[in-house]
């Protein structure tokens, strides 16, 4: 006589991205590239957000605001026939972290959309390290 053979299901809880409220429906990006660290945050500078505006979305972030060595990554969704796109780190709760921040050129490849976007809005967040952190928008291109 065989044994009954049962399929488990486990449900792990906390395994996908950790986002905001708000943002519960945001779906990864299909490209995502980060440069290495590029200038300081501690004199003047100033974050741009520039895209073309095409069914085919990249979008191009200059002197995005993190961490030193820290990895980020991007989540969208569409919002009234626009686009909205959050940056975060990808370890939002880090157990240490470099001393210093960076500024990073991000580039940004949505994907193909059914539609051509009639604006991009950019936002970021950082870690939880140090609470709040709070989504603060950086760019739009309209």
């Amino acid at each position: 006589m065989s044994r009954p053979r049962y399929a488990f299901v486990l449900a792990l809880v906390g395994c996908g991205p950790d986002l905001p409220d708000g943002w519960e429906d945001a779906a990864p990006v299909e490209a995502f590239a980060q440069s290495a660290c590029d200038g300081t945050p501690y004199e003047a500078f100033d974050t741009r957000v520039s895209s073309t505006l095409e069914a085919d979305l990249t979008i191009e972030v200059l002197d995005a605001r993190f961490r030193c060595e820290q990895a980020a990554e991007a989540f969208w969704h569409e919002v009234d026939g626009g686009v909205e796109v959050l940056v975060q780190p990808v370890d939002m709760r880090p157990g240490a972290v470099a001393g210093c921040d960076c500024l990073f050129d991000l580039e940004i490849g949505v994907g193909t959309l059914d539609e051509t976007p009639s604006q991009v809005a950019v936002y970021q967040r950082q870690d939880r390290l140090n609470e709040p952190n709070p989504v603060s928008l950086i760019g739009e291109v309209r």
